[in-house]
């Protein structure tokens, strides 16, 4: 799923706190800053109430030709929605773009935003120039104007053929793979980059030929890193999101469990004994246990194999902000036929090789509950069954 760019060139303005930075602020400083965040509003000396959407058509007013005032405002808008500008205008967020690019044609982050609009297939509004283009050829000319931007190497590698490879601005070769590499690389806490990179590390794996072959790892700045520990990064940026729980759970190999630290986990599989250790040392100091525990102790952490995992996705965010794939007809009667068979015996017979590929279509359909429900059903033994947090029971018939 590609990524939205907002620039960041108002030094005044204070960008929100990431989640995890939140959690670890004392409890009435957390609720206060939630609260704030929620309400998305300011009050202005003059008294008038504003969002950040129409904070940016005050900015459009008071400076048409800035270009990066455009950009700034498409982010807020959703899919459909449109906006009136101060002379009458009204256009929604690829319009939005669109201007931005009459007016500066080197506006990279036009490009890179114009490219995270798009739907599966679809193609951009024509630019001003003229041209009309895809998710691909978008994210090569932001690549031209901006060769470090990690939004624009993550919408490259979303848009690109699987398997296939592009050539860069600067004649360099690209795959999938390289792209989401240097869009974690140039963006530390691009969780989607984090989250797309896993996702193809897990289809290398899957077509690898060699067992010893080391194409499901990727060089990163610090280690050479698989699936598995991507999807832990990406945990640690982002908590509160389902998907790269989804790809921690199908980076495990039978038998194989994750830990994370303690905390994410809503409902762990179990402690270490380490981490149970520490926790009450640092309960009964008052401390934190990473104080409690002294600097260099081992991180507390909570241990899940793949179902509790991909249980503890079902209780997140499962949006991927893409719009919900249209059922053809008789489509809803056959998904009740197959939540019936669920319950009353029939298995699964889908390849778990072939897990990645189905994520990343469930990605773009944007379906991950109904994907996670078929990927507990085929992990589960025959006749054994699981209750997800909304009361829900998957079961696989004997």
């Amino acid at each position: 799923e590609p990524p939205l760019q907002q620039q960041q060139h108002h030094q005044h303005q204070q960008p929100p706190l990431p989640s995890q930075q939140v959690q670890r602020l004392p409890k009435r400083k957390r609720d206060r800053h939630l609260n704030k965040r929620a309400s998305n509003t300011i009050t202005l000396a003059d008294g008038r109430v504003m969002g950040p959407a129409q904070l940016m058509v005050e900015a459009i007013r008071l400076a048409p030709g800035v270009s990066t005032h455009y950009t700034d405002l498409s982010v807020w808008l959703s899919a459909g929605e449109t906006v009136t500008l101060g002379d009458g205008r009204v256009m929604d967020r690829t319009a939005l773009c669109v201007e931005a690019l009459r007016m500066s044609p080197d506006n990279s982050i036009a490009y890179v935003n114009l490219g995270a609009f798009m739907g599966p297939g679809q193609t951009a509004p024509p630019l001003p120039d003229g041209r009309v283009l895809t998710l691909l050829e978008l994210s090569l000319e932001a690549l031209r104007r901006d060769p470090n931007s990690s939004m624009a190497y993550n919408n490259l590698g979303v848009g690109m053929p699987v398997g296939g490879s592009v050539t860069l601005p600067d004649g360099s070769e690209c795959s999938a793979k390289v792209a989401f590499a240097n869009a974690v690389t140039w963006g530390p806490r691009n969780y989607l980059a984090a989250c797309n990179l896993a996702c193809e590390l897990l289809r290398l794996r899957a077509v690898a030929t060699d067992p010893l072959s080391d194409e499901d790892t990727v060089q990163l700045v610090f280690s050479r890193k698989g699936p598995k520990e991507v999807s832990l990064d990406a945990i640690r940026m982002e908590p509160r999101k389902s998907r790269a729980f989804i790809t921690l759970a199908l980076s495990l190999r039978r038998g194989e469990t994750a830990e994370l630290p303690v905390g994410i986990l809503r409902q762990p599989l179990e402690r270490t004994p380490a981490a149970a250790a520490d926790a009450a040392h640092a309960s009964a100091s008052a401390l934190p246990s990473w104080a409690a525990t002294g600097w260099g102790a081992k991180e507390p952490t909570d241990v899940a194999d793949c179902i509790t995992l991909l249980l503890e996705a079902c209780d997140r965010d499962l949006d991927t902000g893409f719009p919900k794939a249209e059922k053809p007809d008789g489509a809803a009667a056959a998904a009740e036929a197959e939540a019936a068979a669920t319950n009353t015996g029939a298995s699964d017979d889908v390849d778990l090789k072939n897990e990645s590929a189905l994520f990343t279509q469930a990605v773009r359909a944007n379906e991950l509950r109904e994907f996670v429900v078929g990927a507990i059903r085929r992990r589960l033994a025959p006749g054994q069954s699981v209750t997800m947090q909304d009361g829900t029971v998957i079961a696989r018939g004997l």
